[in-house]
């Protein structure tokens, strides 16, 4: 059980008039803390800038590094490539070649067959 005359303090939650410059002096208090809080506010956010911007330069460079190593692979991919299709093309043209000289050594025996005969 409490004795509420021991346990408790009776406070007085009256608002008190002001003197004449403490009015002014409470708002000077005011705007000094709201210019450190905005300050702050401003400190806070240019470092927030600051550090995405960073995040930026460094995923950008890695995403081009990334693609560096992808377009270095692709294009050795593309070189080895052209090579197979090079080399398939003079596989091609010497099998027309030989089809030709054969077709001409044909047409010279049939030219020699109807001279001489």
């Amino acid at each position: 059980n409490f004795d509420f005359d021991k346990d408790f303090t009776i406070t007085d939650n009256t608002c008190k008039t002001m003197e004449k410059g403490e009015a002014l002096l409470l708002r000077e208090k005011f705007a000094g803390k709201v210019a450190l809080q905005t300050e702050q506010q401003l400190t806070q956010q240019a470092t927030i800038a600051s550090r995405n911007a960073a995040n930026g330069i460094k995923a950008q460079k890695l995403f081009f590094d990334e693609e560096l190593g992808q377009a270095e692979k692709a294009f050795a991919e593309l070189e080895k490539r052209t090579l197979e299709f090079e080399r398939e093309i003079e596989r091609d043209i010497v099998a027309v070649e030989k089809e030709i000289v054969k077709d001409v050594t044909a047409v010279e025996k049939e030219i020699v067959k109807d001279v001489t005969a």
